[in-house]
């Protein structure tokens, strides 16, 4: 029987291939995976904003887009912060397509997971008492936030009349 010998060790190893899945592949391409590992849509995603980096006009307009998208979500989120549901959320959403293209947001979007999650712990350890004190102080600040809007701007015509208090606010014309 005769014995197989492995390969030297100082052979230097090929880059694994694989196939490309972005939406420029040509049938049959193949693309080494970039460093930090990502394969799949990550990377097809940044070659393609990277082929827009390249050309000055059309980054420029994807920038202007993405800017006003970002900040358009983030003015949504702020007008829905006095409602009840997603506000915070639809903030956030709104700095992480404005942290796409900018680092300050993104710094800013790394310091408010931070403080959240600071806030989440912090929550974590107070007791019951004092968890439902400060959800009942923010159902305070909220229900208050309403009911100035209500005084300032009136009860909208489409309230019917059995809800309670709609009487002794001013009425929308």
């Amino acid at each position: 029987m005769t014995k197989r010998t492995a390969e030297p060790a100082t052979a230097s190893p090929r880059p694994k291939r694989v196939r490309s899945t972005g939406p420029s592949a040509e049938r049959g391409s193949t693309a080494v995976p970039n460093p930090a590992g990502e394969n799949g849509f990550v990377a097809s995603v940044k070659a393609w904003r990277e082929r827009i980096r390249q050309k000055p006009p059309l980054n420029l307009v994807y920038r202007i887009i993405v800017t006003v998208v970002g900040f358009a979500v983030i003015i949504l989120g702020i007008l829905l912060l006095p409602l009840p549901g997603p506000g915070w959320l639809i903030v956030f959403l709104g700095l992480g397509i404005l942290s796409t293209e900018y680092e300050w947001s993104r710094r800013l979007l790394h310091w408010a997971r931070a403080k959240v999650r600071a806030w989440s712990q912090w929550m974590g350890r107070q007791s019951i008492a004092v968890r439902a004190l400060l959800g009942l102080a923010i159902l305070a600040v909220i229900l208050g936030v309403i009911a100035l809007y209500l005084w300032w701007a009136g009860v909208p015509t489409w309230i019917p009349d059995w809800v309670p208090l709609v009487h002794d606010l001013p009425q929308r014309q």
